[in-house]
């Protein structure tokens, strides 16, 4: 019964702040900022490189978000194991699991963030 409930609470809020991380990634929330800079007379249009950069952000905050959802499940079913060792050694290997998943996400991001910078440098008329 009490796991039944753990996992509905974890997946429930594990789904709220992935709905809910995008909605701020793309502004989609209002600040007000626009409005500012429209009496600024700032351009706001957003080009097609700062829409990819607004959107691989999302994504790699989405699997940040992934990965704590996992790493604090695992931590749950390490407290909740009782003793069992083959439930232990489940929970730490999903712990294992998702630090390498994060470092290939973080590698990815590097990667990622290098090679448009060398794009951006190249492109740009001088």
């Amino acid at each position: 019964m009490v796991q039944r409930a753990l996992r509905i609470f974890c997946g429930t809020f594990v789904a709220g702040v992935l709905l809910l991380s995008p909605l701020h990634a793309f502004g989609a929330i209002d600040t007000g900022l626009g409005k500012t800079a429209e009496g600024a007379t700032i351009n706001t249009a957003v080009k097609i490189e700062q829409y990819t950069g607004i959107v691989i952000k999302a994504l790699f905050s989405i699997l940040g978000v992934i990965f704590l959802g996992i790493v604090i499940y695992a931590g749950l079913v390490w407290i909740l194991s009782q003793g069992k060792n083959d439930e232990i050694t489940r929970a730490r290997e999903m712990i294992i699991w998702a630090v390498v998943g994060l470092a290939i996400v973080l590698a990815a991001y590097a990667l990622t963030d290098f090679v448009v910078g060398k794009l951006a440098d190249q492109t740009l008329v001088k």
